[in-house]
């Protein structure tokens, strides 16, 4: 006798966790369907499919800024919105002591500012407590499609 009351409380239990399972899934879905926005986005606040912002009216160099932005930037910044790493539009006019020859090398080799006690790289990182060294295999003229891009 003891054995069918256990199992008809087990039976129970399973029936009760089955039945909020799928009122959980259920509550979800309807959650999930009326939501407008079905995009995934990295750390902005627009709508798009990949990091960063949407297509504006860019020129030709900031749209080739914005590829270089995602493919190297993205994961860790966003253009309006601190991430892991600081929002990067318009980051020359924040720190206007920075120079735009001292950005270049940031980007490109910043292990190199490290080891020689670069003043404006002690400026920059008293803002800031990240522990990323920026190494990217960018020219002088990508660099520029990025500027025109975090602009």
């Amino acid at each position: 006798m003891k054995i069918a009351h256990i199992t008809k409380f087990i039976n129970k239990i399973i029936f009760l966790s089955s039945s909020f399972l799928a009122i959980t899934i259920g509550i979800s879905y309807l959650i999930y369907k009326n939501n407008t926005s079905h995009y995934f986005v990295c750390g902005n606040t627009e709508s798009t499919m990949i990091c960063g912002t949407m297509s504006q009216n860019y020129s030709e160099n900031a749209i080739k800024g914005k590829e270089l932005f995602n493919s190297n930037c993205a994961a860790c910044h966003s253009l309006d919105r601190n991430m892991t790493g600081p929002a990067l539009r318009n980051l020359q006019l924040k720190y206007e002591k920075c120079s735009e020859e001292f950005w270049f090398h940031f980007i490109t080799k910043e292990d190199s500012l490290i080891k020689i006690n670069n003043s404006d790289l002690k400026y920059l990182t008293q803002y800031s407590d990240y522990e990323y060294n920026h190494n990217f295999n960018l020219s002088k003229e990508e660099y520029g499609f990025l500027l025109d891009y975090l602009e």
